[in-house]
């Protein structure tokens, strides 16, 4: 048989789920870093993950062959992503805080739309996907010292979150 990673699975952070295991193939073990069980050998097991995991399904087959499944739960937590949005942005080029963006998590493919408007309502930057980021620049020119206000949407399974603040 061949085993290998199966697609990764999304969920809403702490949601129960439950991983299949293939039939006919016991004894199984289950191994994650998170794992507060002792006897993980069911064929299905069932998860609360809070972060996003990789749980390792050994199986033993024919005359003692062994193989490893690897599921891959990823987690979607459109409110704790969103807080993490800075207040400030140093676009000076040293390097340090010079893109204004959520900070980069696992997470960061939830990010779907950034935009960022002056404080008199024109719109300076728009970006989409995980790599948006304003570099502080209008028109190809370094913006100017000041208050500006941006949008921020990411989806979490189809469904869409906003922030705002400036």
């Amino acid at each position: 048989p061949d085993f290998s990673v199966q697609d990764s699975i999304v969920v809403q952070a702490g949601t129960q789920i439950t991983l299949d295991g293939p039939s006919g193939y016991a004894p199984y073990q289950w191994s994650a870093p998170d794992l507060s069980c002792t006897d993980c050998t069911e064929e299905d097991f069932t998860v609360t993950p809070l972060s996003t995991t990789i749980y390792s399904l050994a199986l033993t087959y024919g005359n003692m062959c062994h193989d490893t499944i690897q599921y891959r739960v990823i987690t979607c937590d459109a409110e704790e992503y969103l807080k993490k949005v800075p207040n400030a942005f140093t676009p000076n080029g040293d390097g340090f805080n010079d893109i204004f963006r959520p900070i980069p998590t696992e997470d960061a493919d939830m990010a779907t739309l950034l935009q960022v408007y002056s404080r008199w309502g024109e719109k300076v930057y728009e970006g989409r996907g995980k790599g948006a980021g304003w570099d502080g620049m209008i028109g190809g020119k370094p913006a100017a010292s000041d208050t500006y206000v941006y949008i921020l949407t990411v989806e979490c399974l189809g469904e869409p979150f906003n922030k705002h603040g400036e």
